[in-house]
Protein backbone atom coordinates (compact mmCIF):
# COMPACT_ATOMS: atom_id res chain seq x y z
CA UNK A 1 0.00 0.00 0.00
CA UNK A 2 1.32 3.69 -1.17
CA UNK A 3 0.13 7.15 0.30
CA UNK A 4 -0.03 10.19 -1.45
CA UNK A 5 -1.01 12.98 1.46
CA UNK A 6 -2.00 16.79 1.02
CA UNK A 7 -0.21 18.92 3.44
CA UNK A 8 -2.68 21.63 3.32
CA UNK A 9 -5.95 18.98 3.69
CA UNK A 10 -3.63 17.82 6.64
CA UNK A 11 -3.40 20.75 8.08
CA UNK A 12 -6.70 22.11 7.21
CA UNK A 13 -8.48 19.35 9.00
CA UNK A 14 -6.47 19.28 12.05
CA UNK A 15 -3.40 17.20 11.19
CA UNK A 16 0.19 18.10 11.89
CA UNK A 17 1.33 17.66 8.12
CA UNK A 18 4.76 17.20 9.26
CA UNK A 19 3.82 14.10 11.81
CA UNK A 20 2.28 12.84 9.13
CA UNK A 21 4.67 12.73 6.49
CA UNK A 22 7.17 11.72 9.24
CA UNK A 23 5.18 8.79 10.59
CA UNK A 24 4.19 7.12 6.58
CA UNK A 25 7.37 8.62 4.91
CA UNK A 26 8.01 4.53 3.63
CA UNK A 27 4.66 4.47 2.06
CA UNK A 28 5.02 8.30 0.65
CA UNK A 29 5.35 7.81 -3.17
CA UNK A 30 3.27 11.25 -4.39
CA UNK A 31 2.41 14.65 -2.24
CA UNK A 32 0.45 17.37 -2.84
CA UNK A 33 2.15 20.02 -1.73
CA UNK A 34 -0.49 22.74 -0.48
CA UNK A 35 -0.40 25.17 2.27
CA UNK A 36 -3.63 26.66 4.55
CA UNK A 37 -4.23 29.79 6.34
CA UNK A 38 -7.92 29.26 6.80
CA UNK A 39 -8.66 32.61 4.62
CA UNK A 40 -11.28 33.81 2.41
CA UNK A 41 -9.91 32.86 -1.08
CA UNK A 42 -8.87 29.23 -2.75
CA UNK A 43 -11.27 27.56 -0.47
CA UNK A 44 -8.96 28.93 2.50
CA UNK A 45 -5.61 27.55 1.12
CA UNK A 46 -3.14 29.96 0.08
CA UNK A 47 0.43 30.20 -2.22
CA UNK A 48 2.79 28.36 -0.59
CA UNK A 49 4.88 30.21 1.97
CA UNK A 50 2.02 31.92 3.26
CA UNK A 51 0.57 29.95 5.41
CA UNK A 52 0.06 27.06 8.36
CA UNK A 53 1.71 24.19 6.84
CA UNK A 54 5.51 23.94 7.91
CA UNK A 55 6.62 23.45 4.18
CA UNK A 56 10.36 23.14 4.70
CA UNK A 57 9.91 20.44 7.14
CA UNK A 58 7.98 18.71 5.05
CA UNK A 59 9.66 19.07 1.85
CA UNK A 60 13.27 18.12 4.12
CA UNK A 61 11.54 14.93 5.23
CA UNK A 62 10.34 13.96 1.63
CA UNK A 63 14.56 14.89 0.49
CA UNK A 64 14.94 11.56 2.53
CA UNK A 65 13.04 9.22 1.33
CA UNK A 66 14.74 7.02 -1.78
CA UNK A 67 11.15 6.21 -3.09
CA UNK A 68 9.56 9.32 -3.48
CA UNK A 69 8.38 9.74 -7.05
CA UNK A 70 6.10 13.23 -7.58
CA UNK A 71 5.37 16.31 -5.60
CA UNK A 72 2.56 18.41 -6.84
CA UNK A 73 2.19 21.74 -6.31
CA UNK A 74 -1.92 23.13 -6.35
CA UNK A 75 -4.45 25.56 -5.13
CA UNK A 76 -7.82 25.76 -5.30
CA UNK A 77 -9.63 27.79 -7.67
CA UNK A 78 -11.31 30.89 -5.81
CA UNK A 79 -13.59 33.51 -7.67
CA UNK A 80 -11.94 37.07 -7.08
CA UNK A 81 -8.85 35.77 -5.61
CA UNK A 82 -6.31 38.91 -5.08
CA UNK A 83 -3.41 36.81 -7.59
CA UNK A 84 -4.40 35.32 -10.90
CA UNK A 85 -3.65 31.30 -11.50
CA UNK A 86 -0.08 32.23 -12.99
CA UNK A 87 1.24 34.76 -10.27
CA UNK A 88 -0.44 31.69 -7.50
CA UNK A 89 2.11 29.41 -9.80
CA UNK A 90 5.22 31.93 -9.57
CA UNK A 91 5.28 32.05 -6.01
CA UNK A 92 4.99 29.05 -5.34
CA UNK A 93 7.79 27.79 -8.22
CA UNK A 94 10.10 30.66 -6.34
CA UNK A 95 9.30 29.11 -2.46
CA UNK A 96 9.92 25.93 -3.49
CA UNK A 97 13.25 26.55 -5.36
CA UNK A 98 14.36 29.12 -2.57
CA UNK A 99 14.16 25.82 0.02
CA UNK A 100 15.96 23.33 -2.59
CA UNK A 101 19.02 25.90 -2.53
CA UNK A 102 18.73 26.87 0.82
CA UNK A 103 18.96 23.27 1.78
CA UNK A 104 22.05 22.75 -0.63
CA UNK A 105 24.01 26.06 1.06
CA UNK A 106 23.51 24.71 4.35
CA UNK A 107 24.39 21.43 3.81
CA UNK A 108 27.49 22.70 1.31
CA UNK A 109 28.35 25.32 4.44
CA UNK A 110 28.06 23.18 7.71
CA UNK A 111 28.23 19.30 6.31
CA UNK A 112 30.93 18.99 4.17
CA UNK A 113 32.36 15.64 6.16
CA UNK A 114 29.18 13.65 4.72
CA UNK A 115 29.43 10.55 3.03
CA UNK A 116 29.42 9.67 -0.70
CA UNK A 117 25.76 8.74 -0.32
CA UNK A 118 25.10 11.85 1.14
CA UNK A 119 26.85 14.08 -1.57
CA UNK A 120 24.71 11.96 -4.19
CA UNK A 121 21.60 13.36 -2.21
CA UNK A 122 22.91 17.04 -2.14
CA UNK A 123 23.53 16.55 -5.99
CA UNK A 124 20.14 15.50 -6.34
CA UNK A 125 18.92 18.32 -4.59
CA UNK A 126 21.09 21.25 -6.77
CA UNK A 127 19.74 18.57 -10.15
CA UNK A 128 16.10 19.29 -8.57
CA UNK A 129 16.43 22.58 -7.91
CA UNK A 130 16.92 23.44 -11.75
CA UNK A 131 14.87 21.32 -12.72
CA UNK A 132 12.10 23.84 -10.55
CA UNK A 133 13.26 26.44 -13.34
CA UNK A 134 13.01 24.08 -16.04
CA UNK A 135 10.01 22.69 -15.66
CA UNK A 136 8.67 26.25 -14.51
CA UNK A 137 10.02 27.94 -17.89
CA UNK A 138 7.94 24.83 -20.50
CA UNK A 139 4.37 26.27 -18.63
CA UNK A 140 5.29 30.13 -18.71
CA UNK A 141 5.92 30.26 -15.12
Amino acid sequence: MKFGPDVGQLAKGGSDPVKVVKDFLPLIRHVHLKDWNGGSHWAEYCPLGQGKVDLPAVLDLLEQSQDMKIIMVELDPSAKAPLTPIETARVSKILVRDLFIANLAFTAGIERQRTDTHHAIFSGGAARAASIDRDAQNVGI
